[in-house]
């Protein structure tokens, strides 16, 4: 049994997963390297606050800015903030109104990687990966406490799904499509 555990680990760090573990370590580096660093600016500013007034009035449905209703965007966006802010005793900076959009743009690369793979091969998956982490947009918006990559990443993962189970016809597939398409409109206004 521990042989087996070693055998698998061995061959998780081999040099066919190289350019794997260089893409993700390199991803990850890009998108939270820093990501408290720089203060929050523009409506970043909206998220951090109404999730912070969440924690203040203990009201998670009702969204405030200054303690008035804010309906602006979809409440499901600020609770992928506050999320992660009850890892930081409810405390929302920087950092912590960042994170959400950082681990959605990791799961836009791994969907993005995964539908090429499904359709092309793992050669173009790997392509598709670094194009995709070159690419501006992503790692401005994947570095930003805003809803856009929360909706990019749940659209990407159910186009992702969808690839993966278009031949299948129960019930499960089905509902797991609709419910990524679901939080994925519910995450930007």
């Amino acid at each position: 049994m521990e042989q087996n555990t070693i055998s698998a680990k061995s061959k998780f760090f081999s040099m066919q997963n190289l350019p794997d573990l260089v893409f993700w370590a390199l991803a990850c580096g890009l998108l939270f390297l820093n990501l408290g660093v720089k203060g929050i600016s523009g409506s970043e500013a909206r998220w951090a606050a109404i999730v912070r007034e969440m924690f203040l009035s203990g009201n998670f449905f009702q969204p405030t800015i200054n303690f008035e209703l804010y309906f602006d965007k979809p409440i499901l966006s600020y609770w992928f903030i506050a999320f992660c802010a009850l890892f930081n005793n409810g405390i929302v900076n920087e950092l912590i109104a960042r994170i959400p959009s950082a681990l959605a743009a990791l799961a836009t690369l791994w969907a993005a990687r995964a539908i090429a793979e499904h359709l092309w091969g793992r050669a173009i998956a790997q392509t598709t990966g670094w194009i995709m982490l070159t690419i501006y947009s992503l790692a401005f918006w994947g570095r930003l406490a805003e809803a856009d990559m929360l909706n990019t990443a749940f659209s990407t993962l159910a186009v992702a799904w969808y690839i993966r189970n278009r031949e299948k016809t129960s019930f499960l597939p089905y509902l797991i499509f609709g419910a990524l398409c679901a939080v994925g409109g519910q995450t930007k206004g």
